[in-house]
Protein backbone atom coordinates (compact mmCIF):
# COMPACT_ATOMS: atom_id res chain seq x y z
CA UNK A 1 0.00 0.00 0.00
CA UNK A 2 3.03 2.76 0.49
CA UNK A 3 2.93 2.81 -3.51
CA UNK A 4 -1.01 3.65 -3.33
CA UNK A 5 -0.55 5.92 -1.14
CA UNK A 6 2.21 7.94 -2.68
CA UNK A 7 0.22 8.17 -5.38
CA UNK A 8 -2.49 9.60 -3.46
CA UNK A 9 -0.29 12.47 -1.90
CA UNK A 10 0.73 12.92 -5.43
CA UNK A 11 -2.46 12.91 -7.45
CA UNK A 12 -3.99 15.14 -3.94
CA UNK A 13 -0.93 17.58 -3.78
CA UNK A 14 -1.46 18.27 -7.62
CA UNK A 15 -4.94 18.91 -7.42
CA UNK A 16 -4.12 21.24 -4.65
CA UNK A 17 -1.95 23.69 -6.95
CA UNK A 18 -4.16 23.29 -9.94
CA UNK A 19 -7.77 21.82 -9.66
CA UNK A 20 -8.98 22.01 -12.90
CA UNK A 21 -7.44 18.92 -13.75
CA UNK A 22 -11.30 17.32 -15.24
CA UNK A 23 -8.75 13.53 -15.04
CA UNK A 24 -7.10 14.09 -11.58
CA UNK A 25 -10.67 13.64 -9.41
CA UNK A 26 -11.39 10.26 -10.64
CA UNK A 27 -7.87 9.13 -10.30
CA UNK A 28 -8.07 10.43 -6.52
CA UNK A 29 -11.25 8.72 -6.04
CA UNK A 30 -9.79 5.39 -7.99
CA UNK A 31 -6.62 5.26 -5.48
CA UNK A 32 -8.61 6.37 -2.73
CA UNK A 33 -11.26 3.67 -2.84
CA UNK A 34 -8.17 1.18 -2.76
CA UNK A 35 -6.47 2.44 0.06
CA UNK A 36 -10.27 2.31 2.06
CA UNK A 37 -10.74 -1.47 0.55
CA UNK A 38 -7.41 -2.26 2.06
CA UNK A 39 -7.42 -0.56 5.89
CA UNK A 40 -10.72 1.67 6.16
CA UNK A 41 -9.79 2.75 9.60
CA UNK A 42 -6.82 3.52 8.44
CA UNK A 43 -7.21 5.19 5.19
CA UNK A 44 -10.37 7.18 6.45
CA UNK A 45 -8.72 10.64 7.25
CA UNK A 46 -7.87 10.47 3.65
CA UNK A 47 -11.61 10.34 3.49
CA UNK A 48 -12.06 13.65 5.13
CA UNK A 49 -9.23 15.26 3.71
CA UNK A 50 -10.70 15.13 0.35
CA UNK A 51 -14.07 15.63 1.55
CA UNK A 52 -13.09 18.80 3.14
CA UNK A 53 -10.86 19.83 0.50
CA UNK A 54 -13.72 19.48 -2.34
CA UNK A 55 -16.36 21.24 0.04
CA UNK A 56 -13.95 24.16 0.49
CA UNK A 57 -13.52 23.87 -3.16
CA UNK A 58 -16.64 24.39 -4.73
CA UNK A 59 -17.38 26.89 -2.24
CA UNK A 60 -14.91 29.23 -3.73
CA UNK A 61 -17.04 28.61 -6.95
CA UNK A 62 -13.84 29.37 -9.22
CA UNK A 63 -14.73 25.99 -11.43
CA UNK A 64 -16.62 25.33 -14.73
CA UNK A 65 -20.00 23.55 -14.57
CA UNK A 66 -17.79 20.45 -15.90
CA UNK A 67 -15.07 20.74 -12.93
CA UNK A 68 -17.74 21.89 -10.61
CA UNK A 69 -19.73 17.57 -11.18
CA UNK A 70 -16.37 16.47 -10.97
CA UNK A 71 -15.58 17.41 -7.62
CA UNK A 72 -19.37 17.61 -6.73
CA UNK A 73 -19.25 13.68 -7.01
CA UNK A 74 -15.79 13.28 -5.73
CA UNK A 75 -17.11 14.88 -2.81
CA UNK A 76 -20.57 12.46 -2.60
CA UNK A 77 -18.22 9.48 -2.88
CA UNK A 78 -15.66 9.68 -1.06
CA UNK A 79 -18.02 10.58 2.09
CA UNK A 80 -19.96 7.39 1.03
CA UNK A 81 -16.99 5.55 1.32
CA UNK A 82 -16.29 7.03 5.36
CA UNK A 83 -19.92 6.63 5.70
CA UNK A 84 -19.84 2.91 7.32
CA UNK A 85 -17.37 4.18 9.70
CA UNK A 86 -17.34 7.46 10.57
CA UNK A 87 -20.85 8.73 11.88
CA UNK A 88 -20.15 12.16 11.00
CA UNK A 89 -20.07 10.79 7.00
CA UNK A 90 -23.37 8.92 7.51
CA UNK A 91 -25.28 11.71 8.78
CA UNK A 92 -24.31 13.78 6.15
CA UNK A 93 -24.63 11.10 3.47
CA UNK A 94 -27.97 10.02 4.52
CA UNK A 95 -29.35 13.15 3.22
CA UNK A 96 -27.54 13.65 0.36
CA UNK A 97 -30.30 13.81 -2.16
CA UNK A 98 -32.49 15.46 0.07
CA UNK A 99 -34.33 19.62 -0.69
CA UNK A 100 -31.44 20.93 1.63
CA UNK A 101 -34.72 22.74 3.13
CA UNK A 102 -35.77 19.56 4.46
CA UNK A 103 -32.21 18.55 5.86
CA UNK A 104 -32.12 17.53 9.39
CA UNK A 105 -28.30 17.53 10.40
CA UNK A 106 -26.27 20.05 7.70
CA UNK A 107 -28.11 23.18 8.67
CA UNK A 108 -27.12 21.73 12.69
CA UNK A 109 -23.62 20.27 12.24
CA UNK A 110 -21.67 23.37 13.98
CA UNK A 111 -23.89 22.33 17.14
CA UNK A 112 -24.24 18.49 17.16
CA UNK A 113 -20.94 18.21 16.11
CA UNK A 114 -19.37 17.19 19.62
CA UNK A 115 -22.36 14.98 20.30
CA UNK A 116 -21.79 13.07 17.32
CA UNK A 117 -18.25 12.76 17.91
CA UNK A 118 -19.26 11.40 21.74
CA UNK A 119 -21.20 8.84 19.79
CA UNK A 120 -18.63 7.61 17.57
CA UNK A 121 -16.38 7.04 20.61
CA UNK A 122 -19.52 5.32 22.35
CA UNK A 123 -19.24 3.08 18.93
CA UNK A 124 -15.79 2.52 18.63
CA UNK A 125 -15.40 1.79 22.64
CA UNK A 126 -13.42 4.64 23.63
CA UNK A 127 -16.24 5.16 26.27
CA UNK A 128 -18.83 2.85 27.79
CA UNK A 129 -21.47 4.83 28.42
CA UNK A 130 -22.84 8.47 27.39
CA UNK A 131 -25.02 10.73 28.86
CA UNK A 132 -26.31 13.76 27.02
CA UNK A 133 -28.47 16.61 28.20
CA UNK A 134 -29.62 19.43 26.27
CA UNK A 135 -33.00 21.42 25.89
CA UNK A 136 -35.98 20.15 23.85
CA UNK A 137 -35.63 20.08 20.26
CA UNK A 138 -32.62 20.60 19.60
CA UNK A 139 -32.05 17.44 17.89
CA UNK A 140 -31.12 15.02 20.56
CA UNK A 141 -33.52 12.54 20.15
CA UNK A 142 -33.34 12.42 16.66
CA UNK A 143 -29.58 12.33 16.74
CA UNK A 144 -30.30 9.11 18.70
CA UNK A 145 -32.32 7.91 16.07
CA UNK A 146 -29.85 8.23 13.96
CA UNK A 147 -27.11 6.44 15.37
CA UNK A 148 -29.52 3.62 16.20
CA UNK A 149 -29.65 3.29 12.32
CA UNK A 150 -26.51 3.22 11.68
CA UNK A 151 -25.34 0.88 14.42
CA UNK A 152 -28.08 -1.43 12.58
CA UNK A 153 -26.32 -1.04 9.38
CA UNK A 154 -22.80 -1.68 10.66
CA UNK A 155 -24.19 -4.86 13.12
CA UNK A 156 -27.14 -6.45 11.56
CA UNK A 157 -26.85 -9.42 13.49
CA UNK A 158 -26.24 -8.33 16.73
CA UNK A 159 -29.86 -6.65 18.86
CA UNK A 160 -29.53 -3.12 20.29
CA UNK A 161 -32.37 -1.82 22.11
CA UNK A 162 -33.77 1.69 22.41
CA UNK A 163 -36.35 2.72 25.28
CA UNK A 164 -37.65 5.70 26.46
CA UNK A 165 -40.67 6.54 29.35
CA UNK A 166 -43.46 5.95 27.05
CA UNK A 167 -44.71 3.86 24.69
CA UNK A 168 -45.82 6.16 22.38
CA UNK A 169 -42.02 7.56 22.15
CA UNK A 170 -40.36 4.50 21.80
CA UNK A 171 -42.89 3.69 18.79
CA UNK A 172 -41.90 7.10 17.34
CA UNK A 173 -38.25 5.83 17.37
CA UNK A 174 -39.40 2.63 15.92
CA UNK A 175 -41.55 4.50 13.11
CA UNK A 176 -38.44 7.04 12.63
CA UNK A 177 -36.45 3.92 12.07
CA UNK A 178 -38.54 2.74 9.89
CA UNK A 179 -38.49 5.49 7.41
CA UNK A 180 -34.71 6.11 7.43
CA UNK A 181 -33.99 2.76 6.47
CA UNK A 182 -37.13 2.40 4.20
CA UNK A 183 -37.62 5.84 2.56
CA UNK A 184 -35.53 5.15 0.11
CA UNK A 185 -37.07 8.75 -1.93
CA UNK A 186 -35.59 10.48 1.34
CA UNK A 187 -32.40 8.81 2.82
CA UNK A 188 -29.46 6.78 1.45
CA UNK A 189 -29.22 3.83 4.25
CA UNK A 190 -29.74 1.13 1.89
CA UNK A 191 -27.21 3.01 -0.29
CA UNK A 192 -24.26 2.84 2.73
CA UNK A 193 -25.33 -0.38 3.86
CA UNK A 194 -25.96 -2.50 0.43
CA UNK A 195 -27.10 -5.88 0.85
CA UNK A 196 -28.62 -5.08 4.74
CA UNK A 197 -32.17 -5.34 3.87
CA UNK A 198 -35.33 -5.90 6.75
CA UNK A 199 -35.95 -9.26 6.80
CA UNK A 200 -38.68 -9.04 9.27
CA UNK A 201 -40.75 -6.19 11.13
CA UNK A 202 -43.60 -5.94 14.18
CA UNK A 203 -45.43 -2.79 14.62
CA UNK A 204 -46.68 -4.89 17.40
CA UNK A 205 -43.37 -5.44 19.31
CA UNK A 206 -41.94 -2.28 17.29
CA UNK A 207 -39.38 -4.57 16.40
CA UNK A 208 -37.11 -4.25 13.08
CA UNK A 209 -34.91 -7.30 11.78
CA UNK A 210 -32.34 -6.78 9.59
CA UNK A 211 -30.64 -9.60 7.39
CA UNK A 212 -32.78 -12.79 8.98
CA UNK A 213 -35.17 -13.27 11.37
CA UNK A 214 -33.54 -13.89 14.98
CA UNK A 215 -34.59 -14.37 18.50
CA UNK A 216 -33.56 -11.16 19.36
CA UNK A 217 -34.72 -8.67 16.48
CA UNK A 218 -31.86 -6.56 15.32
CA UNK A 219 -33.49 -3.46 17.29
CA UNK A 220 -36.60 -3.56 20.14
CA UNK A 221 -37.82 -0.05 20.57
CA UNK A 222 -39.98 -0.73 24.61
CA UNK A 223 -40.86 1.91 27.25
CA UNK A 224 -39.19 1.03 30.58
CA UNK A 225 -43.27 0.21 31.18
CA UNK A 226 -43.07 -2.17 28.97
CA UNK A 227 -41.32 -5.96 29.17
CA UNK A 228 -37.66 -6.14 28.72
CA UNK A 229 -36.53 -8.84 30.81
CA UNK A 230 -36.28 -11.69 28.78
CA UNK A 231 -38.01 -9.97 26.08
CA UNK A 232 -34.53 -8.29 24.93
CA UNK A 233 -31.06 -8.87 24.60
CA UNK A 234 -27.78 -6.53 23.61
CA UNK A 235 -25.81 -8.27 22.02
CA UNK A 236 -21.53 -7.45 21.94
CA UNK A 237 -21.88 -4.66 19.21
CA UNK A 238 -25.02 -3.34 20.40
CA UNK A 239 -26.32 -0.15 22.17
CA UNK A 240 -28.51 0.47 24.39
Amino acid sequence: MFIMLNLYQKIFSQIKKDPHSTLAPDDLYGVLYSLMREDGAKYLPLCRDVGNFCDSLLRRGILTDAETEKYYYLHKNTTKLAAPMDFDSYMMYLEWNRDPKKRFYEPRREILRPIVQDLQDLKDRRIDFLGVSMPPRTGKSTTGIWFMSWIMGNYPDDASVMTGHSSKLTDGFYQELLSLIGDTNEYLWYDVFQGVNIANKSAQDTTIDLVKAKRFPTVTCRSVGGTLTGAVEVGPNGIL
